[in-house]
């Protein structure tokens, strides 16, 4: 599936940070949520390595990278700020990705996630999707590490 863009790619330079946050809310059922999500991550090369039933955690790398010797390493964690509709996910990226990859390969994933959302449901015109722009967490604001 070629994804619409829905979700653009952050840069590091404008959001100041490697491990930005973004929030998309929906209408569609949590489980429902979670099952494109991964089909959207897979879709842009990420391995799930954590799923939950609010949530799943994903991973990137790039071999070629570390191959030559870099650190080219990108992770998705979703996590849904409640159960009730609609559904709200936060979801985090972090990225030692020098290269931009990362953040372009997550924009893709969850991209191709939102059109598929967009294009399902019992309505005809699908689910409503929204989400927010890319911006440093409140705990990194704070001057708190994860």
């Amino acid at each position: 599936m070629v994804s619409s863009g829905a979700v653009p790619a952050w840069s590091i330079g404008e959001v100041k940070c490697r491990c930005p946050q973004l929030t998309p809310t929906s209408n569609a059922p949590l489980v429902e949520v979670l099952i494109l999500l991964e089909a959207g991550l897979r879709e842009a090369s990420f391995r799930v390595k954590e799923r939950r039933p609010t949530g799943l955690r994903a991973r990137y790398i790039d071999w070629m990278d570390v191959v030559a010797d870099g650190i080219n390493r990108t992770t998705v964690e979703a996590e849904a700020a409640s159960g009730a509709e609609p559904v709200e996910m936060v979801v985090t990226a972090r990225t030692f990705d020098a290269g931009r990859g990362g953040p372009k390969k997550i924009a893709r994933g969850l991209s191709v996630t939102v059109d598929a959302l967009r294009a399902r449901g019992l309505r005809a015109e699908g689910h409503e999707v929204t989400t927010t722009p890319w911006a440093v967490p409140e705990e990194r604001k704070k001057g708190k590490r994860r």
